[in-house]
């Protein structure tokens, strides 16, 4: 699925609704954090991370590898009223 996609953009506005008013959180990032074998089959764990709306944007532009070069490389929590992990000047472009 492309990553600017229609469906990602309104499930990206769907997380957001669902939020407390004061979460600063407008999506979820899906990250691989493992890989494994179960039963003799490949399984992984996906962390979900709470992303926010000038991160989301970010991404469409640049994709989810970028953004997540600029998240802290150990970042698995979801702070609801966290701030964006973005400098100023990556957040205009």
């Amino acid at each position: 699925m492309n990553q600017g996609s229609p469906l990602v953009r309104f499930l990206g506005d769907i997380i957001g609704e669902s939020t407390p008013e004061v979460s600063t959180i407008s999506a979820l990032l899906f990250k691989r954090i493992a890989d494994f074998q179960h039963l003799g089959k490949p399984a992984n764990v996906i962390c979900c991370i709470g992303i926010t709306r000038d991160e989301l944007d970010f991404t469409f532009e640049h994709g989810t590898a970028e953004l997540l070069q600029r998240l802290p490389a150990d970042y698995l929590l979801t702070d609801l009223r966290r701030k964006s992990h973005l400098k100023p000047k990556h957040i205009n472009g």
